[in-house]
């Protein structure tokens, strides 16, 4: 099935990708799923956080790298996958906790560099991208407060 469109307010207009309300919102829905069957979600499944930021750059080099992040996490990731820009160079995406978790944390930190040289913006962008799997919390209230904590 197709997904269906996003609205606009739930966009964020220099990444392209979700708001960090909206990941909240997938968020509730995966520890709800994991609560229907017995399970709880921070086993199955996890935050792969992207933190790109290189200092202070200016707000149109900003927005460039933001489109660039939100092109290489897309990229890198089947569609459906929840993510969002938590602001300043920081991304949050929920991914299943799997036998492909390495293989897809291999993948974004590739594209991430793939596409910061093919746009010409890897000063920009911290060399290395530190990319790092967080453990989500017990409660889906605890793991919408992460991403706040996170949020820049």
């Amino acid at each position: 099935m197709d997904a269906l469109p996003a609205q606009s307010a739930v966009i964020d207009p220099e990444s392209g990708l979700p708001t960090l309300d909206y990941l909240a919102v997938r968020l509730g829905e995966t520890y709800g799923t994991a609560r229907r069957h017995a399970h709880h979600a921070f086993t199955t499944h996890c935050l792969v956080l992207v933190d790109v930021a290189a200092g202070e750059v200016p707000p149109w080099r900003r927005m460039a790298r933001s489109a660039a992040m939100g092109r290489s996490l897309t990229a890198a990731l089947a569609p459906g996958h929840p993510m969002a820009a938590l602001g300043g160079g920081a991304f949050a995406v929920l991914v299943a906790r799997d036998y492909d978790l390495g293989e897809t944390v291999r993948r974004m930190r590739e594209q991430v560099t793939l596409n910061a040289e093919a746009l010409q913006i890897s000063e920009l962008i911290r060399q290395p991208p530190r990319i790092w799997i967080e453990p989500l919390p017990e409660t889906h209230e605890r793991a919408v407060d992460l991403l706040n904590h996170l949020r820049r």
